[in-house]
């Protein structure tokens, strides 16, 4: 039951990666985004900008990992405050089902394994308590992590304009110091990347709408794993409940 935790807890950290809000104006906020030309210092700054204008989005997600694939798609808000960043996924994970939301920095799971009291179907992780081993994810979805995160960005590639979903989009490759980034990681600090199993650098390639908004995003972990995601529905209303209370018990990491 705490691998499914583990993995849908990273799902926040994955979403959450994609908001930086720092205080960084939008370049040419007065033109249309698309307008800057975008750079290796500009980048982040420019598509957290185009984002927390939207504040809502869909995902639809596939991981590939020690020979086993996942899938996941839902709907996500809060680009601008990560405090109240809301989630509404459904995962399918080692050929489990699982349902996440995320409401109040308060995790929700429900699935096959997840509870062993059919009455309460849920469980849920306070992501707010320090003592969590769940917590330092939300530390890694701080903007402010991220942000250290892509000063890690070595290289940022213009690969030119490509259809992507029936959109014409933008495509960039960023080549990324894979120490660096672990470095600027709450969740992974001090790991030893050999250990991990990852390369000297991650390439993450990112395809950017008219609007600098992500419609595409692929990061190969080399023989790890790989991560693929594509956005859409950018603006749409998002609206998510937490369970009744009474069909929600309490997780247990020895569970």
């Amino acid at each position: 039951m705490a691998s499914g935790a583990i993995a849908a807890a990273m799902v926040v950290s994955l979403s959450a990666c994609a908001s930086d809000n720092s205080s960084t104006e939008h370049p040419g906020s007065d033109t249309k985004a698309a307008d800057a030309t975008l750079t290796k210092a500009n980048f982040s700054q420019t598509v957290a900008a185009a984002q927390k204008e939207v504040e809502s989005a869909h995902m639809v997600a596939t991981i590939e990992a020690a020979g086993s694939s996942g899938a996941i798609s839902g709907d996500f808000t809060g680009f601008s405050d990560i405090a109240s960043m809301s989630m509404d996924m459904q995962l399918k994970l080692a050929g489990k089902q699982i349902q996440m939301r995320l409401v109040d920095k308060t995790l929700y799971l429900s699935g096959a394994g997840i509870s062993s009291d059919k009455s309460k179907p849920w469980v849920k992780i306070d992501l707010n308590d320090p003592n969590n081993p769940l917590a330092s994810l939300m530390d890694t979805a701080n903007p402010q992590s991220f942000t250290s995160y892509l000063q890690a960005v070595e290289t940022l590639d213009d690969k030119g304009t490509e259809t992507v979903d029936g959109v014409q989009a933008h495509h960039y490759v960023l080549t990324v110091d894979t120490a660096k980034a672990l470095a600027a990681n709450p969740a992974l600090k001090g790991q030893d990347m050999s250990k991990l199993g990852l390369p000297a650098e991650i390439t993450t390639d990112v395809w950017l709408n008219d609007d600098d908004l992500p419609v595409k995003m692929s990061v190969p972990l080399g023989k790890v794993a790989s991560f693929e995601a594509h956005f859409s529905k950018y603006g749409e209303p998002v609206s998510v409940e937490a369970p009744p209370a009474d069909q929600v018990g309490d997780f247990s990491f020895g569970g």
